[in-house]
Protein backbone atom coordinates (compact mmCIF):
# COMPACT_ATOMS: atom_id res chain seq x y z
CA UNK A 1 0.00 0.00 0.00
CA UNK A 2 1.34 3.91 -0.70
CA UNK A 3 0.74 6.10 1.56
CA UNK A 4 1.12 9.83 -0.06
CA UNK A 5 2.53 12.22 2.55
CA UNK A 6 2.47 15.92 1.58
CA UNK A 7 4.45 18.19 2.91
CA UNK A 8 3.28 21.39 3.62
CA UNK A 9 5.40 24.48 2.40
CA UNK A 10 6.79 26.22 5.15
CA UNK A 11 6.12 30.14 5.78
CA UNK A 12 6.80 31.91 8.56
CA UNK A 13 3.69 33.56 10.00
CA UNK A 14 3.22 37.39 9.06
CA UNK A 15 4.07 39.44 11.51
CA UNK A 16 1.83 40.42 13.96
CA UNK A 17 0.28 44.18 12.64
CA UNK A 18 0.68 46.21 15.68
CA UNK A 19 -3.26 47.29 16.74
CA UNK A 20 -3.58 50.85 14.90
CA UNK A 21 -5.46 52.84 18.26
CA UNK A 22 -7.82 55.08 17.32
CA UNK A 23 -7.13 58.93 18.53
CA UNK A 24 -10.27 60.13 19.95
CA UNK A 25 -12.03 62.99 18.42
CA UNK A 26 -10.21 66.45 19.20
CA UNK A 27 -12.33 68.31 22.18
CA UNK A 28 -13.70 70.87 21.15
CA UNK A 29 -13.51 73.94 22.59
CA UNK A 30 -15.51 77.01 23.31
CA UNK A 31 -14.22 80.86 23.85
CA UNK A 32 -17.28 82.84 26.16
CA UNK A 33 -16.42 86.42 25.82
CA UNK A 34 -18.31 88.97 28.17
CA UNK A 35 -19.94 91.91 26.86
CA UNK A 36 -18.48 95.53 27.30
CA UNK A 37 -19.79 96.81 30.75
CA UNK A 38 -20.06 100.81 29.63
CA UNK A 39 -22.08 102.15 30.08
CA UNK A 40 -24.65 99.15 30.39
CA UNK A 41 -22.79 97.35 33.85
CA UNK A 42 -25.54 95.74 34.91
CA UNK A 43 -26.96 94.29 31.96
CA UNK A 44 -23.32 93.33 31.16
CA UNK A 45 -23.18 91.68 34.74
CA UNK A 46 -26.71 89.53 34.29
CA UNK A 47 -25.17 88.65 30.40
CA UNK A 48 -22.12 87.02 32.34
CA UNK A 49 -24.04 85.64 35.02
CA UNK A 50 -26.10 83.69 32.47
CA UNK A 51 -23.00 82.69 30.57
CA UNK A 52 -21.67 81.23 33.31
CA UNK A 53 -24.20 79.16 33.74
CA UNK A 54 -24.83 78.29 29.95
CA UNK A 55 -24.63 74.99 28.35
CA UNK A 56 -23.43 74.35 24.84
CA UNK A 57 -24.14 70.99 23.19
CA UNK A 58 -21.00 69.59 21.73
CA UNK A 59 -18.45 71.46 24.15
CA UNK A 60 -16.29 69.63 25.81
CA UNK A 61 -14.37 72.66 27.56
CA UNK A 62 -14.92 75.95 27.58
CA UNK A 63 -12.94 79.36 28.81
CA UNK A 64 -14.17 82.37 30.09
CA UNK A 65 -12.35 85.20 28.85
CA UNK A 66 -11.92 88.51 30.13
CA UNK A 67 -11.87 90.85 26.97
CA UNK A 68 -14.92 91.55 24.87
CA UNK A 69 -15.11 90.25 21.12
CA UNK A 70 -14.58 93.69 19.63
CA UNK A 71 -10.79 94.00 21.80
CA UNK A 72 -10.29 90.30 20.43
CA UNK A 73 -10.76 91.61 16.43
CA UNK A 74 -8.64 94.73 17.40
CA UNK A 75 -5.90 92.31 18.51
CA UNK A 76 -6.19 90.13 15.21
CA UNK A 77 -6.75 93.66 13.27
CA UNK A 78 -10.18 92.44 12.05
CA UNK A 79 -12.61 93.82 13.27
CA UNK A 80 -15.42 93.55 10.73
CA UNK A 81 -18.70 91.59 12.38
CA UNK A 82 -18.36 88.93 9.69
CA UNK A 83 -17.59 84.84 10.23
CA UNK A 84 -14.35 85.50 8.47
CA UNK A 85 -12.60 87.67 11.34
CA UNK A 86 -14.75 86.02 13.86
CA UNK A 87 -12.94 83.04 12.70
CA UNK A 88 -9.78 84.23 13.18
CA UNK A 89 -10.83 85.75 16.35
CA UNK A 90 -11.58 81.69 17.37
CA UNK A 91 -7.98 80.73 16.30
CA UNK A 92 -6.79 83.75 18.19
CA UNK A 93 -8.30 82.25 20.96
CA UNK A 94 -7.33 78.27 20.09
CA UNK A 95 -11.24 77.47 20.16
CA UNK A 96 -13.78 76.07 17.81
CA UNK A 97 -16.49 78.52 18.98
CA UNK A 98 -17.12 81.77 20.44
CA UNK A 99 -19.82 83.01 22.69
CA UNK A 100 -20.23 86.75 22.85
CA UNK A 101 -22.57 89.71 23.63
CA UNK A 102 -23.40 93.20 22.71
CA UNK A 103 -24.41 95.51 24.38
CA UNK A 104 -25.83 98.95 22.62
CA UNK A 105 -28.06 101.81 23.28
CA UNK A 106 -31.22 102.13 21.02
CA UNK A 107 -33.17 104.83 20.52
CA UNK A 108 -35.59 106.02 22.90
CA UNK A 109 -33.24 105.05 25.97
CA UNK A 110 -33.94 101.22 25.03
CA UNK A 111 -31.01 98.67 24.91
CA UNK A 112 -30.30 96.04 22.22
CA UNK A 113 -28.91 92.68 23.09
CA UNK A 114 -27.44 90.75 20.82
CA UNK A 115 -26.00 87.42 21.82
CA UNK A 116 -24.09 85.26 19.13
CA UNK A 117 -22.84 81.58 19.15
CA UNK A 118 -20.11 81.03 16.18
CA UNK A 119 -19.47 77.91 15.19
CA UNK A 120 -15.37 78.31 13.57
CA UNK A 121 -15.23 74.88 11.83
CA UNK A 122 -18.75 76.03 9.33
CA UNK A 123 -18.64 79.70 10.19
CA UNK A 124 -21.85 79.61 11.02
CA UNK A 125 -22.96 82.73 12.91
CA UNK A 126 -26.45 82.02 15.50
CA UNK A 127 -27.51 85.50 17.03
CA UNK A 128 -30.22 85.82 19.81
CA UNK A 129 -31.22 89.46 19.36
CA UNK A 130 -33.88 91.65 21.57
CA UNK A 131 -34.44 95.28 22.21
CA UNK A 132 -35.72 96.14 25.70
CA UNK A 133 -37.61 99.11 26.88
CA UNK A 134 -34.62 99.61 29.45
CA UNK A 135 -31.82 98.26 31.46
CA UNK A 136 -33.88 97.03 33.99
CA UNK A 137 -35.65 94.79 31.76
CA UNK A 138 -32.40 93.79 29.51
CA UNK A 139 -30.92 92.19 33.13
CA UNK A 140 -34.58 90.04 33.58
CA UNK A 141 -34.32 88.98 30.07
CA UNK A 142 -30.88 88.20 29.68
CA UNK A 143 -30.85 84.67 30.74
CA UNK A 144 -33.85 83.71 28.41
CA UNK A 145 -31.43 85.32 25.22
CA UNK A 146 -28.46 83.61 26.18
CA UNK A 147 -31.08 80.71 26.58
CA UNK A 148 -32.13 81.10 22.96
CA UNK A 149 -28.59 81.48 21.69
CA UNK A 150 -27.45 78.42 23.14
CA UNK A 151 -30.38 75.75 21.98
Amino acid sequence: MLSTVAVACSHPAPPAQPHAEVAPPPKVRLAVLPARDKPFGNAAKAIADAFAQAHVAGVDETKLWKSPIDDVQMQVECDDPTPDCYAVAAKELSADRLLFATIEAAPKKQVKITITLFDAATKAVKPAQQVYANEADAVAGAAALVGEATR
